[in-house]
């Protein structure tokens, strides 16, 4: 099991299961680095959070 950035991630998947169980939307973060961030990683970033709902949805409809 790889943990870690993976390409259109901002940051690493701990932090990520971090923010979520703390109650915080991962996707509302933004980026903190010394150049700002990037709109495009930004919006890659909400783009696989998006589908990954999209996706869990799916399953979900599907499994009952």
């Amino acid at each position: 099991m790889r943990v870690g950035p993976h390409p259109g991630h901002l940051f690493p998947k701990p932090k990520v299961i971090s923010l979520l169980q703390q109650g915080e939307d991962p996707w509302k973060v933004e980026k903190e680095s010394p150049g700002g961030s990037s709109l495009e990683e930004s919006r890659i970033f909400k783009y696989s959070f998006s589908k990954l709902s999209v996706l869990k949805e799916l399953q979900q409809i599907h499994s009952d």
